[in-house]
């Protein structure tokens, strides 16, 4: 076991910085989708068509207005999100990472791409869509992806989308 059990009814009270009474997780998934498959689909009646334009769309906005928007609101406000991320994303919106690295968010892996998901994946093709292969330890010292092009560590990890 990672750690000792521990119940609720027998650990201090959780002090807060400030005596605040309320503690808020802001979780932001940054997702990279592909164009040529079928994803999570808001209407079923274009999921099989390639691309399907109209679920395409509304993730694809996601990654080219949602995010921005999200990351004003979240900067008026003073909060600091934790990203929960596609690998892929590195690649593709490399701006989302910059912006991100100079809010100093949290990162998280969440698998390379919502586009495929792990579920009935075999051996080598599961490999394929984890941040790593390895503890994040070694992760860090074989120069994954997000490491090395954010230069972020502790991300790595077995994540699913």
């Amino acid at each position: 076991m990672i750690f000792d059990y521990s119940p609720i009814t027998e650990r201090p009270p959780i002090q807060w910085p400030g005596g605040a009474k309320v503690a808020v997780y802001v979780g932001l998934n940054v997702e990279h989708f592909h164009l040529d498959k079928p994803s999570t689909s808001i209407w079923s009646g274009t999921a099989d068509l390639v691309p399907d334009a109209l679920n395409y769309g509304w993730r694809d906005y996601g990654v080219r207005v949602g995010f921005w928007r999200m990351m004003a609101s979240l900067d008026r406000h003073g909060v600091r999100a934790s990203v929960l991320l596609n690998s892929e994303v590195v690649r593709h919106y490399p701006q989302s990472i910059k912006a991100g690295l100079e809010r100093d968010w949290a990162w998280l892996a969440h698998g390379s791409t919502n586009s495929v998901l792990h579920t009935g994946l075999k051996g080598r093709q599961e490999s394929g869509h984890r941040f790593c292969q390895a503890s994040p330890a070694r992760c860090v010292r074989r120069g994954v992806k997000l490491p090395r092009l954010c230069g972020q560590v502790g991300v790595c990890g077995y994540a699913a989308a």
